[in-house]
């Protein structure tokens, strides 16, 4: 609720009534947009001082790690690329 779109409240409209219930969630909304803001702010100072840091073998490193993907999603991949190489397959033979 306090992440989505769609459930923001909207003070313009005709029909929005203020109650301290909807006072209470736009405060909430509030705060934790301002605590997300300091934890990004955060993390990309961390970044910053991180990659300054580092040495190049590191990040190759790290970036490998990054590229190897779960089994199971790999499994899912190969699956999804075969079962479009059929349905190709069928619809050039249509078209012949």
């Amino acid at each position: 609720m306090f992440t989505s779109h769609l459930f923001n409240l909207d003070p313009s409209h005709p029909s929005f009534k203020k109650t301290k219930a909807t006072q209470s969630i736009v405060a909430e909304k509030q705060r934790r947009r301002e605590e997300e803001q300091r934890r990004l702010e955060g993390a990309q100072e961390v970044t910053q001082a991180e990659s300054d840091g580092k040495s190049r073998e590191a990040e190759s490193d790290a970036r490998a790690t990054t590229t190897q993907m779960d089994p199971s999603l790999s499994l899912l991949v190969r699956s999804i690329k075969s079962k479009t190489q059929q349905f190709q397959a069928r619809k050039k033979q249509k078209l012949v």
